[in-house]
């Protein structure tokens, strides 16, 4: 995965059966304009996160192999111990992003300026603050800028 780092969260614990673990979430887009988030867990996030963090307002270009496609409550990217990351890889694919990015900056950072629950998410099994809820009724209406939706009912 070659992507653009747009937006880091703050990092924090989570607690998975096996303990406590750090975890540090990202998103990430590519020429798509589609937001996808990254989980870093453990020590990729005193490692790789802490250099992405540092260097987030420059628009950093990663390159992550080994990663996992979570396809729970829509698509994410996690790490696993055998991932690996480079930032600012000098590699075709990289430089292709690199290039794109600098003619269309703007529509990248409009990303982080649109309302956009899912960037405004740690992560997509995290559930939506109250500014961001929108009446059922879109539902039913679907367009390509709602992707995803959460459900709040009881029965």
């Amino acid at each position: 995965m070659v992507a653009i780092v747009i937006k880091a969260m703050p990092s924090r614990m989570q607690q998975t059966r096996i303990g406590a673990s750090d975890v540090q979430e990202f998103i990430v887009t590519d020429k798509s304009l589609t937001p996808v988030v990254l989980t870093m867990w453990d020590q990729f996030v005193n490692n790789e996160a802490s250099l992405i963090v540092d260097k987030i307002d420059s628009m950093l270009i990663i390159l992550g192999t080994r990663l996992k496609v979570v396809s729970y409550k829509g698509i994410s990217l996690t790490t696993k111990a055998s991932s690996l990351f480079a930032l600012n890889p000098d590699i075709p694919e990289a430089v292709d992003l690199a290039n794109w990015l600098i003619e269309h900056k703007e529509e990248v950072l409009n990303l982080l300026v649109t309302n956009d629950p899912h960037l405004s998410l740690a992560s997509s099994s995290m559930e939506p603050s109250p500014q961001t809820a929108s009446p059922i009724a879109i539902i039913s209406q679907p367009t390509e800028k709602l992707p995803r939706y959460w459900a709040k009912a009881r029965v």
